[in-house]
């Protein structure tokens, strides 16, 4: 019985670890990608007024996103001592499937801004092909 119970806190120790491990590995990438974001805002020339609502939108979602990736960070830390731990990991599951929507969103939108210069005015056949793929591989993994 005891050998179980100390069984059972390491498996649920090492999902916590995981848990953890991955909203910081996500709240990295959104820094890095609010940090291009941002510093396109400072070197981005003859902008047209639907890629500066685009950039300001980016940048928005990206903040949001950020913020809600660290959220789990920084409930562990100040709710360390948790007595529902799966209360705590339902609650980090649900700021990570949020997150994603923000996250998703500031993808799309860099994606279009970049493939719109780059392709000059066909950026959004890049954005309907990310759409189509991220479709095809959710109805895939089953």
């Amino acid at each position: 019985m005891k050998k179980q119970n100390i069984l059972e806190k390491c498996d649920i120790a090492h999902e916590l670890g995981d848990v953890l491990s991955e909203t910081r590995t996500l709240t990295s990438i959104v820094g890095v990608l609010f940090g291009f974001l941002l510093a396109t805002t400072f070197y981005a020339q003859n902008l047209t007024a639907l890629e500066h609502i685009l950039l300001i939108c980016a940048l928005f979602f990206s903040m949001l996103s950020l913020g809600i990736f660290s959220l789990p960070i920084i409930y562990h830390h100040i709710a360390f001592p948790y007595f529902e731990i799966k209360k705590y990991m339902l609650r980090v599951h649900r700021f990570t499937v949020i997150g994603f929507i923000p996250f998703i969103l500031t993808f799309l939108f860099s994606t279009y801004l970049a493939l719109e210069r780059l392709s000059q005015g066909y950026g959004y056949i890049g954005v309907i092909v990310i759409i189509f793929s991220i479709l095809i591989v959710y109805k895939l993994r089953k």
